[in-house]
Order: C-alpha cells, then sequence, then structure tokens
C-alpha cells in the first residue's frame, strides 16, 4: 500500500508538470453560474439517495434543497473538468461522512448537456474510488482523470482495488436507469430480489 501511494503522488507530480499551461482544475475553467449549475445537476447521480426516495425523485425540483443542503456537509465539488466536441469529463469529490476518520472518495465520468438549456441528457459514470485520505484523494484523482480523458475510460485500472472500487466483476453503472447496480452473474443479486420484495425505496445498497 506504502509503495502504491508512492507511485501515484510520483505520477501526479508528473502530470502537473506536464500540464501547467492547459489546467483542468473546473474552479478555473467554468464560469460560476456554469459551476453551480453542472454541481447541483450531477448531485443526484453521485449522492446516495435517502431510502425514502425513489429513483425518480431524485431529479424532482423538490428534493433539490436535499442535494444542496448534502453538497455543503460533505463539500462536494467538481473538482477536474475537461471538455471535447462531444462529452464533457469531471470528476466531483466528497468527503465521506459514513466513515468514522476524515475519508473522501471521488467520482468520474463524464455528460452531455442540452447545448441550448445546459441540461443533463445523459450521464456514464466510469468510476468511484475507495474511501481515502486527502494526499490519497489528490493521487489517485489525477491518474484515473488523466487516463480518463486519454483513453475514454478507465478500464486499464479495473481489478486495482487501491484506486477503482466501482466498477468491478459484480457492480457496473447503468445509464439507462441512472444507477449503480448488480452485474448479471454478481454474487449480490440476492440483494436485489430482497430490494423488489421490500418494495420502492425501502432497500438501497449502492446508490
Amino acid at each position: 500500500m506504502k509503495h502504491t501511494i508512492i507511485l501515484l503522488v510520483g505520477i501526479s507530480a508528473l502530470l502537473v508538470s506536464c500540464s501547467k499551461s492547459k489546467t483542468t482544475e473546473a474552479g478555473k475553467i467554468l464560469s460560476q453560474k456554469d459551476y453551480d449549475s453542472l454541481l447541483i445537476q450531477l448531485a443526484p447521480y453521485v449522492v446516495k439517495k435517502p431510502d425514502a426516495m425513489t429513483y425518480a425523485e431524485r431529479f424532482d425540483r423538490s428534493s433539490r434543497s436535499f442535494y444542496k443542503n448534502y453538497i455543503d456537509l460533505t463539500n462536494g465539488k467538481i473538482r477536474y473538468y475537461f471538455k471535447t466536441d462531444s462529452v464533457e469529463f469531471f470528476t466531483y469529490e466528497y468527503q465521506d461522512k459514513a466513515s468514522l476518520y476524515e475519508h473522501y472518495r471521488t467520482f468520474g465520468g463524464y455528460v452531455k448537456r442540452n447545448p441550448d438549456t445546459g441540461k443533463i441528457e445523459f450521464l456514464n459514470l466510469l468510476y468511484q474510488t475507495p474511501r481515502c485520505v486527502r494526499d490519497e484523494l489528490e493521487a489517485k484523482g489525477q491518474v484515473l482523470f488523466k487516463e480518463m480523458i486519454t483513453s475514454g475510460n478507465v478500464d486499464k485500472y479495473f481489478g486495482n482495488k487501491d484506486l477503482v472500487y466501482v466498477p468491478n466483476e459484480d457492480i457496473y453503472y447503468d445509464t439507462q436507469r441512472n444507477r449503480w447496480d448488480y452485474t448479471e452473474n454478481s454474487k449480490w443479486r440476492f440483494l436485489e430480489e430482497a430490494r423488489e420484495l421490500a418494495g420502492p425505496g425501502r432497500l438501497d445498497s449502492i446508490n
């Protein structure tokens, strides 16, 4: 683990030195209005919903205050951002309040937004990191973001549990239903059956 952290820090330092001329810091690229708009739109996709809220209700205007409060509570932010001709890559980081320690997580993915309204029309989450301390978060976030905008994915890191928590052989991101779900042969699929028996919003083990 120690060697992994040292390697990540080294790679991150290299990436920073190579990208000084072109920042990927979201706060320096996006206007405050666009940043705030994208942040609150991302929240329903990356924040674990309350048990009493259905998946469809995540996107209701009435749910926005919950997500705004959660962003503030966990210091949620869009850290890195890169726009291509077709999509906008991002990382969303936050403090994991479910941990007993000061731990953080990062999501990475891309969105397609309506050019006229700025509303998200499609989103794909490519990874979520495991819980980590701040120094690890910085290193892992840069490594994964660099790979994501270079390759369009982080497939080369699948199976590396120090870097990628999900997706894995049991969990994938369903872009049709906008949620993490169990793969066909997941050893956790029995939880999906229990969730269906419990009814909407009664059992929520992933997102």
